[in-house]
């Protein structure tokens, strides 16, 4: 049984401090990333959805449903979809970064978020994006502008996440 108290559980004080810090994070990176869209700069092309489609797609494909295979390809593929796949992964980032790193962060924002920003963005470099054939950080499909505004606009989300995580750890009184 989960501890209870006078302010509700752990896991609904996380979201408290999460969803609010993670909203102003990731719309903030999605609207960089939009900018450089907006400007013909090429950075981001949604490695991770295509990963994970890829695997829904061979799933679908194995078990000889080649129309829920087509499905799901046109799916992901919609502006709409793949937007709201970037805010919810967002999100999801952000709840996982407070549970993890909150107390930390609230402390030090700035050096945590830079190592959280580095962890993912290695993660993603060099498994992810490779993964989905656009080589270490997205390189041969990307230009070197490209590659390195994505990294700033990564890197602005995790330390706007830090200092918002800490704003809120302070502004509801919940520095664990």
């Amino acid at each position: 049984m989960q501890k209870q108290s006078a302010k509700g559980s752990e896991a609904e004080r996380m979201f408290a401090v999460a969803l609010p810090a993670g909203t102003v994070a990731i719309l903030l990176n999605t609207a960089l990333l939009a900018t450089a869209d907006a400007a013909g700069l090429v950075t981001a092309r949604g490695g991770l959805l295509k990963l994970v489609a890829s695997w829904g797609v061979d799933c679908f494909q194995l078990a000889g449903r080649e129309d829920a295979a087509h499905w799901l390809t046109s799916l992901v593929g919609g502006y709409g979809f793949r937007t709201m796949f970037h805010l919810l992964v967002g999100l999801a980032m952000a709840a996982t970064f407070t549970r993890l790193l909150g107390q930390a962060a609230s402390k030090h924002p700035i050096g945590v978020g830079l190592g959280a920003a580095l962890v993912v963005w290695l993660l993603n470099a060099a498994y992810v994006l490779p993964a989905t054939g656009q080589g270490f950080a997205g390189a041969d499909t990307l230009s070197a502008l490209g590659v390195a505004y994505y990294a700033l606009a990564h890197t602005v989300f995790f330390v706007v996440l830090s200092f918002a995580v800490r704003y809120r750890l302070q502004r509801i009184g919940l520095l664990y």
